[in-house]
């Protein structure tokens, strides 16, 4: 009589399954992540080529004072739209044959998500419970 032999092959065929899997999902979770820092830079580099956009276009403002404004006691006041949501105001004034910039600042503008109405919040005192 002849013995059989078997293989057990099913843990086997377990982990490879898993393993796969886990592959599977952690290759996926890659890929969102590196899909979203690829968005987070584009729109870096988009606010940054905005912003030296603003700063050359400040610059030659100041460039023009130097030559079209006379010694004045009073500052001059540049604002340059960076985009819809800020802008940049320099604060500049002219002392003989130079420009002295007194602020040089990056605000926003408008309303902010952050500054709408809170809604209904506890301002302390008993609940009514009903």
């Amino acid at each position: 009589m002849k013995k059989k032999v078997s293989v057990h092959v099913g843990g086997a065929s377990i982990l490879v399954v898993f393993s796969v899997l886990f592959f599977a999902v952690f290759g996926s979770l890659s890929l969102s992540s590196a899909h979203a820092d690829l968005r987070l830079s584009q729109k870096a580099q988009q606010s940054t080529q905005e912003y030296y956009t603003a700063d050359a276009a400040a610059q030659q403002q100041l460039a023009k004072l130097l030559t079209e404004v006379t010694s004045s006691d009073q500052p001059t006041q540049l604002t340059v739209q960076v985009n819809d949501r800020q802008q940049l105001l320099v604060s500049a004034i002219r002392r003989g044959d130079e420009v002295a910039v007194l602020s040089y600042q990056l605000v926003r503008v408008g309303t902010d998500i952050y500054e709408e109405s809170p809604g209904d919040l506890y301002g302390g005192g008993p609940l009514e419970v009903g």
